[in-house]
C-alpha cells in the first residue's frame, strides 16, 4: 500500500479539487491530510470527503480554539 501525505494550511479552495482527482485514481493507497493549524474551512473541506480528525499529540493546544489554553511547546519524551 502507498500513503499520500498531503499537507495543507487554509486550503479550503484546492483541496476538494485535489482530493477528487486522487480520489478518482486506482490502486491500493491511503490519503493522509495533515492541517497546520489552518483557519479557514479547511477542515470542514475534509469532513464533505468522509477523512476522520486525529488530532496529533505533538499538536500546540493553539491549534484547536476550543481548548482555550494559552500557546504551548510540545514536551517530546523519550
Amino acid at each position: 500500500m502507498i500513503s499520500i501525505v498531503i499537507p495543507a494550511y487554509n486550503e479550503e479552495k484546492a483541496l476538494p479539487n485535489t482530493l477528487r482527482d486522487l480520489l478518482r485514481q486506482s490502486g491500493n493507497y491511503e490519503v493522509i491530510v495533515v492541517d497546520g493549524g489552518s483557519t479557514d474551512r479547511t477542515r470542514a473541506a475534509l469532513a464533505e470527503f468522509s477523512f476522520s480528525e486525529y488530532p496529533s499529540p505533538l499538536t500546540p493546544p493553539f491549534y484547536y480554539p476550543q481548548l482555550k489554553r494559552r500557546r504551548t511547546s510540545p514536551v517530546l519524551e523519550d
